[in-house]
């Protein structure tokens, strides 16, 4: 758990939810790693302005990102987290060029 630990949720308790739900999802077992995945997904850069000087759409497209990056980008475990369906993450992903790494 010490990735877990030290992040420093930028998002505060919605990023955390959201965090807990996709691993609830990605999990095979009975137990819930504490570990965060790492990212891989590319991730808009961050800014240096405050979290309420940043658009919605900046916030959104980070916020998908770490889903996305959460999910190992398996789309349907996404929609699951984010309450969308794959048609509306497609164009989101489109929209924001969001990419997978590898």
């Amino acid at each position: 758990g010490a990735r877990l630990a030290a992040h420093d949720w930028p998002g505060n308790v919605r990023e955390l939810e959201n965090r807990m739900q996709a691993a609830m999802m990605a999990s095979t077992g009975d137990t819930l790693s504490l570990e965060l995945p790492a990212p891989r997904a590319a991730a808009p850069a961050r800014t240096a302005a405050p979290a309420w000087e940043r658009s919605l759409v900046q916030v959104e497209a980070e916020h998908i990102a770490r889903v996305l990056a959460a999910c190992d980008w398996n789309q349907g475990r996404a929609c699951a987290v984010l309450g969308i369906s794959r048609p509306t993450l497609r164009k989101k992903i489109a929209d924001y060029g969001l990419k997978e790494r590898r």
